[in-house]
């Protein structure tokens, strides 16, 4: 690549990915070799769409494939490129250490959860390390930088002395601990390794596309690489922020060294009219656009569907992404923050029999492989009561070897005749009593057979639970051990074997033997309840993706669907609560002290949705933004940026961008995929004639 150290700023109406081909090829020093050339990208979904870009470009130049380049995302080329010599402590062994160091300083909060306090503060360490925010080794100091930033004058107050204490205190004995056992947090590593490679000589270009945030310490490193003329980035162009808004260092780093940009199309103009910041009232400015433009640049492109109910809303979109592949449009994105609704159109859309790609996926957590094996988990806590216990037996995950039929026939029995008859609710004692009774009071209806079985499927279930009986209690034991205890139950069911058949079960293997790993260094004990938490919060934390086929339909967050385009563009759950989906409040420091301290605050986080709102929306040649008046019986309002381009539009041009038509083909009951029951119609019934005695 030849050199070059300028930030390409790209409207958002133009295709990034395309932008950024032509840039490597017309860059390039000799064609078709790239091999010394680094992409890098937020996400690498976008990776495939990138490469066939280039192949597209670099056709044109008389070549019919590349050598090259690397496509990667900063932290996975920098893990696989810069070794680091001490371990690093994944997720669950951080967390494991941190309890460890909070029960040694039981002092320092009296009373709290130290799992739940555990999370909290790997997030604000994690930040402070990112964002290079200095912590020194005085309290006093620590404490006067924080007063400082509240505006104190005088000694902070007791509560704000106490946080103060506790994140000084926790941050040197978590660096302590991390010491001793010759480890290196994770952020720590990252900034040792953006160091490494800010001062090494290597001859390859970078090139990054698509970032739209990176935290204090990443922006050092891409600035130096800017000023080498070892890099060149291209980003979208933002609207400009409000003049009370503090810049980002990544913004501040591209507004000094931004090349130029191409002139924006009047949808470009009109979004900004609407959603940038300004002093003036939106009237004055509706009526100022309409002098520039008499026909509404936004009409052809932009439609909202207000619907009643979350049920509506999802039939809505699934009768639009039915209608543009009709069409024939060949990429159509659906794009929300509400996983319910992402679930339910899902559905919609497969029993039409359309697949999606789903990039964004759900917590393993939910899936139906976690969902036994919680269930099984429930079952032993609470003594076999039916509810869970019932529901561990429907689940294809236990006794998978089994005959299917005769263990529903089983469990049918058991439900119908000991649960429901005998009114039996808990505890396997009266279960295998009240079996015992019954096959006594109807020893010819109900045969021995029966109760047998039925005794023998509760042995099972017994040996089962075996081994997490004793510890499903107040005892403490090390994680390692319930872990491994937990191993062998769901083996007696066979839920582990059949987990090794399912992709999910398989991801629950994977961090089964994560979390076994982390506990093996860890001289932590812990109830069953601290257990179950630490367990559920590692199936949380991790998103399942399934694998699906290549589909022209797909379903993603707003973060991950910023380098797309498409041809159609549905964003659900426009609501107030999804759009923008803004982090939960931090636990430690309020805006201001984290602005003082360079931290990010909700306002960026703000800004930076509504960059990607407004980034999204000239994605495609047909948006359709849907929203729900009702869910779950409780009302939703429309999001602020929903409601801005609704009521702007009707200033300017005498249209609330509502699409009547869909509203009104939804409404109808032959817009809805019928669908398939494998079972014949029943046949209609009629009454026995009435038959006269001949007498």
């Amino acid at each position: 690549m030849t050199a070059t150290s300028t930030v390409t700023l790209v409207p958002a109406s133009e295709d990034i990915l395309e932008t950024a081909a032509h840039y490597l090829i017309d860059h390039a020093a000799e064609l078709p070799d790239l091999s010394r050339c680094v992409v890098l990208l937020p996400d690498l979904q976008f990776a495939p769409r990138l490469r066939r870009q280039l192949l597209l470009a670099v056709a044109s130049r008389g070549h019919s494939a590349l050598l090259g380049p690397v496509i990667s995302t900063p932290d996975q080329w920098l893990r696989e490129n810069i070794p680091i010599g001490k371990a690093i402590p994944g997720p669950a062994r951080r967390e494991l250490l941190l309890v460890e160091v909070l029960k040694q300083h039981p002092g320092v909060l009296p009373g709290s959860d130290p799992w739940a306090l555990a999370a909290s503060l790997i997030a604000l360490f994690d930040e402070l390390t990112l964002n290079r925010v200095p912590v020194p080794d005085e309290l006093d100091a620590f404490t006067w930088r924080l007063q400082d930033a509240y505006g104190i004058d005088e000694h902070l107050p007791a509560p704000l002395g106490m946080e103060a204490r506790l994140v000084h205190t926790l941050w040197l004995a978590w660096h302590e601990e991390l010491h001793a056992a010759d480890s290196i947090d994770p952020g720590m590593a990252h900034l040792q390794r953006l160091a490494a490679h800010r001062n090494s000589d290597d001859d390859r270009h970078y090139c990054l596309v698509g970032f739209d945030e990176l935290s204090a310490a990443e922006t050092e490193w891409l600035g130096s690489l800017l000023e080498a003329g070892r890099a060149h980035c291209l980003v979208y162009r933002g609207t400009p922020a409000a003049a009370t808004d503090p810049p980002r260092p990544f913004q501040v780093l591209l507004d000094s060294a931004a090349g130029s940009a191409t002139g924006d199309t009047p949808f470009d103009l009109a979004l900004e009219a609407i959603l940038a910041s300004h002093s003036r009232p939106p009237p004055e400015r509706a009526r100022e656009l309409r002098a520039t433009f008499e026909a509404s640049p936004l009409a052809d492109r932009l439609r909202l569907l207000p619907a009643s109910s979350a049920e509506q809303e999802a039939l809505a979109i699934d009768l639009q992404v039915r209608q543009w592949l009709i069409d024939g449009r060949q990429a159509i994105g659906i794009v929300t923050e509400d996983r319910r609704l992402a679930r339910r159109v899902r559905a919609l859309l497969e029993r039409a029999g359309i697949s999606l790609q789903d990039s964004g996926g759900w917590a393993l957590s939910t899936t139906s492989a976690a969902a036994a094996m919680e269930r099984w988990l429930e079952t032993v806590e609470e003594d076999f009561d039916h509810l869970p216990l019932l529901d561990v037996l429907k689940s294809p995950f236990v006794f998978p070897d089994d005959d299917r039929e005769q263990l529903r026939n089983t469990v049918f029995r058991l439900e119908q005749d000991v649960v429901l008859h005998e009114n039996v609710g808990r505890g396997l004692a009266r279960y295998r009593k009240h079996i015992e009774l019954r096959q006594q009071r109807l020893p010819d209806g109900w045969t021995t057979t029966t109760a047998d079985t039925m005794q023998q499927l509760l042995n099972r279930l017994d040996h089962a639970a075996e081994p997490l009986r004793e510890l499903a209690g107040t005892a403490m034991a090390s994680p390692a051990l319930l872990l491994q205890r937990l191993h062998t139950s769901l083996g007696e069911l066979g839920m582990w074997r059949a987990f090794e058949a399912d992709p999910a079960g398989r991801r629950i293997q994977q961090e089964w033997q994560l979390l076994l790993e982390a506990a093996q260094h860890s001289t932590v004990e812990m109830s069953w309840l601290e257990f179950r938490t630490w367990l559920g919060a590692a199936l949380e934390r991790h998103d399942f993706r399934p694998a699906t086929a290549d589909s022209p339909v797909q379903l993603l967050t707003l973060q991950q669907a910023q380098l797309g385009r498409y041809d159609g563009l549905v964003i659900g759950a426009c609501d107030r609560e999804h759009l923008p989906s803004l982090p939960a409040s931090p636990p430690f420091f309020n805006d201001p002290v984290r602005r003082d301290l360079g931290l990010p605050v909700r306002p960026d986080h703000y800004q930076l949705q509504l960059q990607r709102f407004r980034r999204l929306l000239g994605n495609a040649p047909r948006v359709l933004l849907t929203w729900a008046a009702e869910s779950a019986g409780e009302p939703r309002l429309p999001a602020a940026w929903l409601d801005a381009l609704q009521t702007f539009h009707e200033l300017a041009w005498q249209d609330d961008l509502v699409d009547a038509q869909l509203a009104q083909q939804v409404a109808h009951p032959a817009s809805r995929v019928a669908g398939t029951n494998p079972l014949d119609m029943p046949q209609p019934s009629g009454h026995p004639a009435p038959v006269l005695p001949a007498g």
